[in-house]
């Protein structure tokens, strides 16, 4: 586990598009230009349900569905249309192990994904993971650093920053932004964030 990263640290490491376009949950949600979204998570809803928007337009992408009080903690990713896109899920006594499923049309996990370990240790934030992509059928190497006090957080694909998170803290809970390079799955940096942040709680 490496130190706290600094502000300027955060500050300068600039995201950039991978060399190839990453697929990991589905092609169509790669983007093909930087993007921010706004993903406003309030942290007394006991529902878990939270909406992910375009910074800029105000356009939603996704909607997060949270399962609480059971024996699989789940979180459901829906696309705009309602459409269930992948599931997180928390099983007990796993520590910072997250799976991410397929999920069939009632949400319930079907098809493995990819898993990832999140550690939480003297307010700094990791994660890893491997993911296969959709399309080559590459393995690509994931990971992310940074403050789970600041929640200035980076995301990386084999060593190459793609994306970037920020929190604001609000009355009804924390605002987290989230900077996307182009050519990355959005779904995948949401599903992550997703985990992350769950991680923390």
């Amino acid at each position: 586990m490496g130190a706290c990263m600094s502000d300027e640290e955060f500050v300068s490491v600039q995201i950039m598009a991978p060399p190839v376009p990453i697929a990991a949950i589905d092609a169509k949600y790669v983007s093909l230009a930087p993007m921010r979204l706004n993903i406003k998570h309030n942290d007394w809803n006991f529902t878990g349900d939270y909406c992910i928007k375009d910074i800029l337009t105000g356009i939603p992408y996704f909607q997060v569905d949270g399962s609480f009080f059971t024996m699989v903690d789940r979180k459901t990713l829906k696309d705009i249309n309602g459409v269930n896109v992948a599931t997180v899920e928390t099983v007990p006594f796993s520590f910072g192990r997250r799976e991410v499923y397929t999920c069939d049309d009632n949400g319930y996990s079907a098809k493995h994904i990819f898993s990832m370990e999140v550690t939480n240790l003297f307010g700094s934030t990791e994660m890893n993971a491997s993911i296969v992509d959709r399309v080559t059928g590459v393995t690509h190497y994931l990971s992310c650093r940074g403050s789970v006090g600041s929640w200035n957080l980076i995301f990386y694909v084999d060593g190459n920053p793609i994306a970037k998170t920020t929190c604001q803290w609000e009355i009804d809970g924390d605002r987290f932004f989230v900077d996307i390079a182009p050519g990355v799955d959005i779904a995948l940096i949401v599903l992550i964030c997703v985990a992350v942040q769950e991680a923390s709680e």
